[in-house]
């Protein structure tokens, strides 16, 4: 990133160590400068009478006696050099010039006695011991941070400091020459380990021209800029107020006790002063990774702070500002370690990672290795990472973390529990049956029932079921959910087993099942609409586990490798939720092997019957086309049950149950009815 500093390069010739536009501006730092470059004899005689006509210009103009004597004497000394010279009396420097040059550097070092108009360099001043008080700096440290200030804020020392570069050939040489400190010294608290960038206080910049420099990070400088008081109001503004949320373990109740060894871990990171402990949420938009942040610091008694958010004027802050800001509250926060906590939002934006390079079969720079363990080891702040794709963060950043937790879509009757407290923050109140039937129907983030609540309360109350429903669907939509494909989203109604014709008892069946404590597997096969995928939901809710159904469409792709993964985490989802898996159209998914052309036809049937050996809960095929199934893969099967065509009597039983008439005798006829007909 290039900051405009506008350092750019000068023709030796230029007429001044000090930019003329504002030259005499703050006269004290210009002079102290200009005193220690009186020291560098190295750059020799015609740089040092350059430093000596920019003293004499800001000594006129701000009649600075003491300088200007020390100008004059220096002046004589010269002069009684030159006639020693012209003498044959010696080229070296003379001892009178020695003496008056070493006056003048004395001069240019001490305070003035005028008062400074109120500017931007005495706002930041005034604000800079508060700084240094709050970060704990060193005076090298100090000094160093008031000079990139002032250049920062377009001081006229700028253009010395790129005569400086260009001469010197660094950004540590230049700034101990205008501080007269040591060049070891100023480098060591430049480095990205020193206390300055640790901080987040400075960056280093670069620019085409070939001129690099340390500027203010953003957030620091805007800070620093509107004036800082005491050293708490300067962490008061860096830091920001800590997170709260409205949500309650109940909400989260599907995560089981993981929500209980995650409030644990932070605790007890905190009463041991463990550093390097960092979590990590991960899952699609809306799902409350958030909020469940802010819950974990609730139950855990800790402050959350979120950092590397929007700035105050709502400006989205850059990667590097982000990176700053975090860098900068791990320093403040450090002596209050074991007593506060760090949330770091959207933070797949922060770490380069595969993204858009990624379609042209490139991959981003990972980071170095030093700077993902100094972010991730050295934390004193345990600290709670949010991302939406786990896969958007670089696999040296993912190792690093401590403990990492998938928040998917909480099940229906979770969701329903939280479409509660949303709408009731509207004003409405609708009843618990209804709001079952949209959780539902409306398989959505929490997220979008909050904003589709708003919209349905702002329309009116009149009606506000049926307008946030059709709210609901347009939002659905757009954001392309299946109403099948996530928790308590099934579609059937209410199953009776005595309207389908199977090959065992369905309802006796089932009973069995209900009783038992081991896992299981089912392939239902048989014509369509024989109600195999209704049976499986049926039996789900006699479990007591919420049906996820998902179609070969929805677990297939186009891309080598992916139909795998999302195999892989549809298991992994149930198993994580404790859900009742449906595969449909499983001939699609588990097709004979023998008849394979590709190789990833035969990896996907593999990985799928790996998955199923190693489920732990009860789940169910569906096919229409058993014949096509893998051979292994029927002998996975716990259970096999045909759902066959109704015979006469059932399919009779069928239409008084449908249509609540007598069935016509010509029905007693026809052969094939499913219950769907």
């Amino acid at each position: 990133m290039i900051r405009a500093y506008r350092l750019h390069a000068m023709r030796r010739d230029e007429a001044s160590l000090l930019n003329p536009a504002n030259a005499l501006q703050h006269p004290q730092a210009s002079l102290f400068v200009l005193g220690n470059l009186l020291r560098l004899d190295d750059l020799g005689r015609n740089f040092q009478n350059e430093v000596i006509t920019a003293l004499k210009a800001l000594a006129r103009a701000h009649e600075i006696n003491n300088v200007l004597a020390a100008l004059k004497a220096l002046e004589r000394a010269e002069r009684a050099e030159q006639r020693e010279r012209s003498h044959g009396e010696g080229g070296a420097e003379t001892n009178g010039r020695k003496q008056a040059l070493a006056r003048l550097i004395a001069a240019a070092h001490q305070p003035l006695g005028i008062r400074h108009s109120q500017s931007r360099f005495t706002l930041a001043e005034a604000g800079l011991p508060h700084a240094v008080a709050a970060f704990g700096l060193d005076e090298v440290e100090a000094a160093l941070l008031r000079m990139i200030t002032l250049l920062a804020l377009e001081h006229p020392l700028r253009r010395t400091y790129v005569h400086l570069f260009e001469t010197l050939g660094g950004a540590a040489a230049s700034y101990a020459a205008m501080l007269g400190l040591a060049v070891d010294e100023v480098r060591a608290r430049l480095r990205p380990e020193g206390a300055l960038q640790r901080a987040g206080l400075i960056e280093l910049e670069h620019e085409f021209s070939g001129i690099s420099y340390y500027d203010l990070t953003r957030h620091f400088r805007r800070v620093l800029e509107q004036g800082i008081e005491t050293p708490a109001a300067l962490i008061e503004r860096l830091i920001g107020k800590p997170a709260t949320t409205a949500l309650e373990p109940d909400d989260f109740a599907h995560l089981g006790r993981t929500t209980e060894q995650l409030v644990r871990l932070l605790t007890r990171a905190g009463e041991t002063g463990e550093i390097g402990i960092n979590l990590l949420l991960y899952g699609r938009p809306g799902t409350g990774k958030t909020e469940y942040a802010k819950l974990l610091a609730q139950l855990a008694g800790l402050p959350l702070y979120p950092v590397g958010e929007a700035d105050e004027d709502g400006d989205e802050p850059t990667r590097h500002e982000r990176l700053a800001a975090y860098k900068t509250f791990q320093h403040l926060m450090s002596p209050r370690a074991g007593r506060v906590l760090c949330l770091v939002d959207e933070a797949e934006d922060i770490f380069p990672g595969h993204g858009f390079l990624s379609l042209f079969g490139l991959r981003r720079q990972e980071g170095s290795k030093v700077f993902a363990n100094r972010l991730f080891e050295q934390n004193q702040i345990p600290t709670i990472w949010i991302v939406n794709d786990i896969h958007a963060l670089p696999e040296t950043i993912r190792r690093r973390m401590n403990a990492v937790l998938h928040i998917d879509l909480p099940p229906a009757a979770v969701r329903a529990s939280i479409l509660g407290k949303v709408v009731a923050r509207t004003g409405v109140a609708l009843e618990p049956a209804r709001l079952r039937e949209i959780a539902g129907r409306f398989p959505v983030p929490p997220a979008v029932y909050d904003r589709a609540a708003k919209a349905a309360a702002l329309i009116g109350e009149e009606g506000f079921a049926e307008t946030f429903a059709e709210t609901l669907d347009g939002l659905c939509e757009v954001l392309d959910v299946e109403r099948t494909t996530a928790p308590g989203a099934f579609a059937e109604e209410v199953f009776d087993p005595a309207l389908s014709e199977a090959s065992l008892d369905l309802a006796g069946f089932a009973e069995r099942l209900r009783g038992s404590d081991k896992p299981f597997s089912l392939c239902l096969h048989g014509v369509p609409g024989t109600g195999k995928s209704a049976f499986a939901a049926h039996l789900a809710h006699a479990l007591g586990m919420e049906p996820v159904k998902l179609r070969a469409s929805d677990l297939l792709s186009k891309w080598v490798g992916e139909s795998e993964k999302n195999i892989r985490r549809a298991f992994a989802a149930a198993r994580r939720n404790k859900t009742f898996l449906i595969l449909d159209e499983a001939d699609s998914l588990l097709r004979d092997r023998k008849g394979a052309f590709r190789s990833w036809e035969v990896t996907q049937v593999n990985e799928l019957l790996v998955a199923m050996e190693q489920h732990p809960l009860p789940f169910a095929c569906t096919t229409n086309l058993v014949e096509d199934l893998d051979r292994a893969a029927l002998r996975r099967f716990t259970f096999q049950v045909e759902f066959r065509p109704l015979p006469p009597e059932k399919a009779a039983r069928c239409f008084r149950h449908f249509f609540g008439l007598e069935a016509p005798h010509a029905l007693y006829g026809l052969e094939g009815l499913v219950p769907s007909d």
